[in-house]
């Protein structure tokens, strides 16, 4: 939970700079590459390490894995032009995300299943097999790179070659545009909440309560199916358009502030964990439709207002 944030913090400079002049398909390809020698170094290592010190090779894991996602979820949200046509943009945020609900329904049981049968090493094996897959798929997508879009060598021939002078451009666009400041605070706020969300609950059921790990696994299937249906939900409405934009991160907005109150009240009026996790499980699955809704919209509206050269 900490190694992420931070890693994000402190590669903000870097990565936003080399994505916006290094070919996006190569980065991918690193950052992947790394990724997956990251895993089968640990596979082998991870044993090596007594009690407490296996620690130590999960940090160390951690901290490359944030890395190349880091690398990877900011390329790829940058590609997305270079991908499908904007007509196309708010098909592709609900089918992707429709893809990360299922896997989170999914993957409990999965995941279960699989590491009683195999153990931890065969596990991670199961995952690096799976980012091989998705390294192998990410091979054969064709990227329609624009020819307006800058270079190293441009940045250079323009005085910009300087990280933080280029961080600094990037930071005067966002003070033109209001709409981006506005999201950035409105990310921050929703980032927070939710992980109090994602902390919280589990807590209370397993410590306050005593319900044990079915009401949790509860809550976490009625957020999974939650986000699932709000993903498919924007699959199917028409595009997002500027005149229903404010309208249409209202009413997400509406509901996460009720359900964040009825979610309060419940946890303050039963101490029953079976009633806790069936209502909870209701709560929980709204409160991810209405991040699923609105997630969906933003990033669309963004990619859709945001030029890929500025």
């Amino acid at each position: 939970m900490l190694i992420s944030p931070i890693i994000g913090l402190l590669f903000l400079v870097p990565i936003g700079n080399i994505v916006d002049m290094v070919n996006h398909k190569k980065i991918l390809i690193y950052s992947m590459s790394l990724r997956m020698c990251a895993l089968l170094v640990f596979a082998f290592t991870i044993n090596r390490f007594p009690g407490a010190y296996k620690l130590i090779p999960v940090l160390l894991f951690l901290i490359i894995d944030s890395i190349s996602v880091n690398f990877y979820d900011v390329c790829y949200s940058a590609s997305i032009h270079e991908l499908v046509n904007t007509n196309r943009i708010q098909k592709l945020s609900s089918l992707t995300q429709t893809a990360t609900s299922i896997s989170s329904i999914l993957s409990p049981t999965l995941g279960i299943g699989l590491y009683s049968a195999l153990g931890f090493k065969g596990f991670i094996l199961i995952e690096i097999s799976a980012s091989i897959l998705s390294f192998l798929i990410m091979l054969t997508m064709k990227f329609h790179y624009q020819k307006t879009r800058l270079t190293i060598k441009d940045y250079n021939e323009h005085g910009s070659n300087s990280p933080l002078k280029t961080f600094k451009m990037g930071l005067s666009y966002i003070n033109k545009r209001a709409l981006i400041k506005y999201i950035i605070i409105i990310s921050v706020m929703l980032n927070f909440f939710y992980t109090a969300l994602s902390i919280g609950p589990p807590f209370i059921i397993k410590n306050q309560l005593h319900g044990g790990n079915t009401p949790i696994g509860m809550l976490e299937t009625g957020s999974a199916i939650g986000m699932l249906l709000g993903s498919l939900l924007m699959n199917f409405l028409p595009n997002t358009n500027k005149k229903r934009f404010a309208f249409k991160m209202f009413i997400p907005f509406f509901i996460l502030d009720i359900q964040f109150i009825l979610l309060g009240l419940l946890f303050l009026s039963t101490s029953n964990a079976l009633f806790v996790s069936l209502f909870g499980s209701l709560i929980m699955g709204l409160v991810s439709f209405s991040l699923a809704v609105l997630n969906i919209i933003v990033q669309v509206r963004l990619q859709k207002t945001v030029p890929t050269d500025s």
